[in-house]
C-alpha cells in the first residue's frame, strides 16, 4: 500500500509485566530537560510562511511539554546553538540516509536525541503541508516530534505516534493516552498512570482502533504485544506455503498452524538480499515462467524481483511501467487470482488486469474495485492462502468468496494471522467451509449444484 506515513522504522513497545511499564522506550531521552529548536529553512510552498511554520512547530512541542510535566522548549537565535532542527528537503537529501520519495508515502521522519542529527525533523518538500487540512502540518510536527524526544511507534492506531497518517479533524486532534503515558516513562514519570476512562473519548478518523488481546493461559504459541499491530503494507504467499507480511522495515512469515515463524520478524534486507528500501508499496508471488517462481516487490515506480531463496535477481529493480505494460506505479495491492490466473493490481480505487500472455493490462482496464462485491477500501494489501484470496484493510482482513464473487465481513487480523495470545484452531476445515459452502469435510459440493458453479466460474472468467 502506499498510504502517507513517517519513515521512522517501526519497532513497536510491548509491555514489560515484571517491572509494571505499559511501554518499553525504544530510544533514550535527552538527558536535559529544557531543549531548543530552530526552523532551519522555509518550505518552497509559498502558502507556508515561516511565521505560521513556527507557530504550528511551538504548539506541537508545547503538547510534549504539558504531556510530559518536566519538559521546556524555547527557540533558539540560530542553528548552529538548537537541539533540534528542523526543515524541508526533498529527494536524496545530503543530510541523512534516508531519501524523500516524492508526494505520498513517507511524508516526513525524525532522529532520535543524540548529537550530529539527533533530534532532526525533515519534512519532505514535495508534499503539500497545511495549517489547516491535509497534510496538518500541526499534526505532522508533534508526531515527528515525538521521535525526536526519543519516542518509537506505537502500535495503538490511536495514537499520535501510530506510524501511518491519521485523517483527523484538527478540532479533535489531541495526544492518546498511550502517547501521554509514553512520553511520561521515558522521562521519569512513571507515577503518572493514564487510564482510558480518565481521558477523552480518541477522536473519530478513517482508521480502526487496535485491541491487544489478553495474555493467554494456554500452551497455544503466542507472540509478545509488540507484535500485535497487524496494519500491514503489503502481503503475498510465500513459496513454502505461508504468507509473507510486510510492516515497514521488517517482514513476518505466518502459518496458520504455528503464526508467526521461529526467527520473525526479520529486517527486509536480511529476507530480501540488499532490499534497503523502508517500507513497500505492494509485493506479488508470481510465476514467471513454467519452472521459475518469484517474490516481486514493489515501491513508487520501481519493483526487485527474488527467487525462493531471497536473492536478488541480476539487472534489478527495474521500472514496472516499462516492463509491465499499462501497469501504474505507486500501487496499493498486487495478487494472482485463482479465478482465472490473471494478475490483478490495486491503485486507489480501481483495478487493473494484468494479461500475463500478452504482457500488458487488458483493453476496457483500470475498472473501479467496487466490481469486487463487499471489499472495504483502501485495500492495503492482497494475498492468497490455501486456495483463498484475502483482503486487507488497517487492522482487519475481508475473506474473499472466489465463487461467489463477495467479502465476507471484516475480521481481527492480529488473532488470526499473528496469534496475538488467541488460542485458535487448526483452520483447514473452516477454509474447505468458506470456499465450498457445505459442511467442512464434505469434500464435495452438491451436485445439484455442480452445474451452476460451472456456468458462473465461466462467467466470472470473462467478466472480471
Amino acid at each position: 500500500m502506499s498510504r502517507p506515513r513517517c519513515d521512522f522504522p517501526d519497532v513497536f513497545t510491548a509491555e514489560n509485566e515484571s517491572r509494571k511499564k505499559r511501554f518499553t522506550p525504544t530510544g533514550q531521552p535527552w538527558l536535559k530537560r529544557n531543549l531548543s529548536w530552530f526552523l532551519e529553512n522555509d518550505s518552497r510552498d509559498v502558502k507556508l510562511n515561516r511565521t505560521d511554520v513556527e507557530s504550528e512547530i511551538g504548539r506541537a512541542l508545547q503538547r510534549w511539554a504539558d504531556a510530559a510535566g518536566i519538559l521546556t522548549f524555547f527557540k533558539a537565535p540560530d542553528v548552529n546553538s538548537a537541539d533540534i532542527l528542523l526543515s524541508f528537503q526533498v529527494g536524496n537529501h545530503s543530510s541523512d540516509y534516508r531519501p524523500f520519495d516524492g508526494p505520498g508515502g513517507s511524508i516526513a521522519h525524525a532522529f532520535p536525541p543524540g548529537t550530529g542529527l539527533g533530534g532532526d525533523v525533515h519534512f519532505d518538500d514535495d508534499d503539500q503541508f497545511l495549517i489547516h487540512g491535509r497534510y496538518n502540518l500541526h499534526q505532522v510536527a508533534t508526531h515527528e516530534l515525538g521521535h525526536s524526544l526519543g519516542l518509537g511507534h506505537l502500535s495503538d492506531s490511536t495514537a499520535v505516534m501510530a506510524p501511518f497518517y491519521r485523517d483527523v479533524d484538527p478540532t479533535d486532534f489531541q495526544l492518546q493516552p498511550s502517547d501521554i503515558s509514553y512520553i511520561r516513562i521515558l522521562y521519569g514519570r512513571d507515577d503518572f498512570r493514564v487510564s482510558q476512562s480518565a481521558h477523552p473519548r480518541p477522536p473519530a478518523s478513517r482508521t480502526y482502533p487496535t485491541t491487544l488481546a489478553p495474555t493467554p493461559t494456554t500452551t497455544t504459541r503466542t507472540i509478545q504485544a509488540m507484535h500485535c499491530n497487524a496494519q500491514f503494507d503489503a502481503a503475498t504467499e510465500t513459496l513454502d506455503g505461508g504468507v509473507y507480511f510486510f510492516q515497514g522495515e521488517q517482514v513476518f512469515k505466518v502459518r496458520l498452524s504455528v503464526g508467526i515463524v521461529d526467527g520473525y520478524p526479520k529486517r527486509l534486507s536480511e529476507e530480501f538480499s540488499g532490499l534497503n528500501i523502508g517500507f513497500i508499496d505492494a509485493a506479488l508471488t508470481y510465476h514467471v515462467n513454467s519452472t521459475f517462481v518469484a517474490i516481486c516487490i514493489f515501491k513508487s515506480d520501481n519493483y526487485w524481483l527474488f527467487d525462493q531463496s531471497g536473492i536478488i535477481q541480476p539487472g534489478y529493480p527495474k521500472n514496472i511501467t516499462a516492463n509491465w505494460g499499462g501497469v501504474p506505479a505507486n500501487l496499493d495491492a498486487a495478487f494472482t487470482w485463482r479465478g482465472n490466473g490473471f494478475v490483478y493490481f490495486i491503485k486507489g480505487s480501481h483495478y487493473y488486469r494484468y494479461n500475463p500472455r500478452i504482457g500488458r493490462v487488458e483493453a476496457g482496464y483500470p475498472r473501479p474495485l467496487r466490481n469486487w462485491r463487499g471489499v472495504e477500501t483502501p485495500v492495503d494489501g492482497v494475498f492468497r492462502y490455501k486456495g483463498q484470496t484475502f483482503f486487507l484493510r488497517e487492522q482487519y482482513y475481508q475473506n474473499f468468496d472466489d465463487r461467489k464473487f463477495i467479502a465476507s465481513d471484516k475480521v481481527p487480523s492480529a488473532p488470526k494471522w499473528l496469534r496475538c495470545g488467541t488460542e485458535l484452531q487448526e483452520d483447514n476445515n473452516t477454509i474447505a467451509t468458506d470456499v465450498t459452502g457445505e459442511t467442512a469435510g464434505c469434500g464435495i459440493i452438491r451436485s445439484q449444484y455442480a452445474l451452476t458453479w460451472i456456468i458462473y466460474g465461466l462467467y466470472l472468467l470473462m467478466q472480471y
